[in-house]
């Protein structure tokens, strides 16, 4: 069994993927230095990062286990972005008039709905 050992700065959203497709990894998102969205087996194992620029306090983590997408927020930048699980095809999907995220859920295929600091909010159905 390992056990991870070493520190995180300030890790935020984490998912657990268990479809055999996605080869039973684990996502999370780390505020810290450098802020990044990375990767693991569930045992710990081939830790990678995915998304490692443009970010400054991503959390809010969801992912879409048809499309093999991630989805995530970033509460500085007042933006939900997506990308394949892999960290291509990364785009910016709502950034207009969006609250302090820290997290949100994906409802259906073309819906979120996120919570900010404040208030309980829904987006408009967004088309990827």
């Amino acid at each position: 069994m390992l056990v991870v050992t070493e520190i995180f700065n300030q890790v935020y959203g984490i998912v657990l993927v268990l479809v055999l497709l996605l080869c039973r990894r684990m996502y999370w998102t780390d505020w810290g230095v450098e802020a990044k969205i990375e990767s693991a087996a569930l045992d710990g194992t081939n830790r990678t990062v995915v998304i490692n620029s443009s970010l400054v306090w991503p959390n809010g983590l969801a992912i879409d286990r048809l499309e093999h997408r991630l989805y995530w927020a970033d509460a500085e930048l007042d933006q939900i972005e997506t990308a394949f699980v892999n960290g291509s095809d990364r785009r910016v999907l709502v950034s207009d008039n969006l609250p302090h995220i820290f997290g949100f859920a994906l409802l259906g295929m073309h819906c979120c709905r996120f919570l900010s600091y404040s208030k309980q909010c829904f987006l408009p159905v967004v088309d990827y």
